[in-house]
């Protein structure tokens, strides 16, 4: 039991070290001050481009910033000053989304099937409860994309990098 549970400790520790990661983050101010986006490693975007031609849309998983490229996960760097809007969903609000819709289905699930073997209101008031939690997921999935339109005209682009490591001095003999 020990090492099983030393092990789910490992792993958990493994995942969450690669979320810890230094990269540069995207910062999105409006001109007039009223909104900031802080887009980091691990958020959903979606980038829309005018070209001369015609409307492309990029859609993954934010990697980096740097240079005025853009990096989504398996894409090749976007130039942004090309970019006409950005879409973007935090990672923790998909982390949530997805934990209470799989709670709310197992709460409908388990409803479902102990409605033969329980008698009472017991079972329909699991199954009331898994769909609210559903209904409240799709809710926050909803509520969670920030948008950004007309970047050239109305945002500022920052880039953050995380600070460099203090470097240890020598002990003076």
């Amino acid at each position: 039991m020990k090492r099983l549970l030393l092990i789910g400790m490992f792993l958990t520790a493994l995942v969450f070290s690669a979320f810890a990661q230094k990269s540069t983050q995207l910062i999105l101010r409006s001109n007039d001050g009223s909104k900031n986006y802080t887009i980091k490693r691990g958020d959903f975007v979606k980038i829309r481009m005018k070209e001369p031609d015609e409307k492309v849309l990029y859609r993954g998983t934010f990697r980096r910033y740097e240079n005025g490229l853009v990096y989504l996960k398996g894409k090749p760097g976007i130039p942004v000053d090309q970019v006409q809007n950005i879409s973007y969903r935090p990672l923790a609000a998909r982390i949530m989304f997805w934990g209470l819709l799989l709670l709310g289905a197992m709460l409908v699930d388990i409803g479902f099937l102990s409605v033969f073997a329980v008698a009472g209101s017991g079972p329909l008031n699991m199954v009331k409860a898994g769909f609210a939690i559903i209904g409240l997921s799709v809710i926050l999935q909803i509520g969670s994309l920030n948008h950004a339109r007309d970047i050239a005209a109305n945002w500022t682009i920052e880039q953050w990098s995380p600070p460099l490591p203090a470097q240890k001095l020598a002990p003076i003999p």
